[in-house]
């Protein structure tokens, strides 16, 4: 059976976020966004199983919207929740009159989400494992986070630094999804960050800068400093080197729906194990530091949160050189590798940490979402 297709269209990023990750959980293939032109747009052009609507839209009167879609012909046959924060009985009753089918009133749980849409939804059972609210948890690893007219300020310190870099980039990936270009990642208030965490910070960044313009705020020379460009790259205190933009070449993009090489091999129902780690090449300072001989090993650029790497402690900055015994010395390696490994699997992962040799014991995840084309996790 096909995957069912679900829109939210709400101005609240955040929330959208949140929506999509429990829909996508549940096996849905779901698309975001935060103006109602947008969504309208989308819901006219593409078949849709439901339609979650936020009635405070920035652009469009989002009566006028429901309007549009209960006159279209054909009919649009999608579920349409409403999602509000206010108790306007009058629009209330006109959007019920165009086709609304169920409410949602503002702040919600998941649970009550799963709870409506499956009851729109009764002839399918729907898989909504809640017992894992990974973004509330991932917001938490975060010291904060605000919106001001379009920017997404981000605020990290140094306790539980890597769990709020994961945090961060995987909140940045997800807002890029839905459209958002604009962010600031604010680390002024840590003093003593080591090397290692700098070099992930600044390969993560330079990544996400590919579809965004990011403006990270440090402290260098007792003062904060901006770097809004990729070529204003702080220098990492390391005994001389500098991570600069030649250093770190921009991570090989791996879209399997694209990618002839890989296409023929890695059908959508493969049942490929998945690890939720993001793979780039080793930058040449950190090839050096380390003295690595060769060019084997493939740098861990984000981790996404609550994935096996995440649960069973891989991190971003690690060096990955074998996976189940098997040497790794790229990133089609690691797609070689990991495509004959079921889910379920228990599979050692030996990376390179601090100049050390480290075997972490995992577990595979089903992989699920992998034919997103902007996904490029393995």
């Amino acid at each position: 059976m096909d995957r069912l297709r679900a829109l939210i269209v709400d101005s609240d990023a955040i929330l959208v976020v949140r929506l999509k990750a429990t829909l996508a959980n549940a096996d849905f293939q779901v698309f975001g966004k935060r103006k109602g032109s947008e969504g309208l747009r989308l819901v006219l052009t593409e078949p849709f199983d439901l339609v979650l609507l936020g009635l405070e839209l920035p652009d469009i009167d989002a009566a006028a919207l429901l309007q549009r879609i209960h006159s279209h012909h054909p009919p649009i046959n999608a579920r349409i929740i409403a999602m509000t924060s206010r108790s306007d009985t009058d629009l209330l009753r006109k959007v019920f009159a165009f086709g609304v089918q169920g409410l949602l009133v503002k702040p919600f749980t998941m649970d009550a989400l799963a709870e409506r849409v499956q009851k729109l939804l009764p002839h399918i059972q729907l898989n909504f494992d809640l017992k894992d609210e990974f973004v509330p948890e991932a917001e938490k690893t975060i010291g904060s986070y605000g919106e001001i007219e379009g920017v997404h300020h981000f605020t990290m310190h140094s306790e539980g630094l890597r769990t709020a870099m994961n945090a961060c980039f995987w909140f940045i990936r997800q807002l890029q999804e839905i459209g958002e270009r604009h962010f600031t990642i604010d680390i002024s208030d840590i003093q003593d960050m080591s090397p290692e965490d700098r070099k992930a910070l600044d390969m993560a960044v330079q990544a996400l800068r590919s579809r965004s313009q990011i403006k990270l705020i440090t402290v260098a020379d007792g003062h904060a400093e901006s770097e809004e460009s990729p070529k204003a790259i702080r220098p990492v205190n390391n005994g001389g080197q500098q991570v600069a933009p030649a250093d770190l070449p921009p991570p090989k993009r791996f879209v399997v729906k694209t990618t002839p090489q890989h296409a023929s091999r890695r059908p959508v129902d493969m049942p490929s194990g998945f690890l939720g780690v993001i793979p780039a090449p080793v930058p040449d300072d950190i090839r050096n530091d380390m003295d690595l001989a060769g060019p084997g090993g493939v740098f861990v650029q984000e981790v996404k949160p609550y994935s096996p790497a995440a649960r069973f402690g891989v991190q971003i900055g690690d060096i990955i050189i074998a996976i189940d015994g098997k040497e790794v010395r790229s990133e089609e390696d690691i797609y070689d590798i990991m495509m004959k490994i079921s889910p379920g699997n228990k599979v050692p992962v030996t990376v390179l940490r601090n100049d050390e040799p480290l075997v972490i014991e995992t577990k595979l995840d089903s992989r699920k979402f992998y034919e997103d084309e902007s996904d490029d996790t393995i």
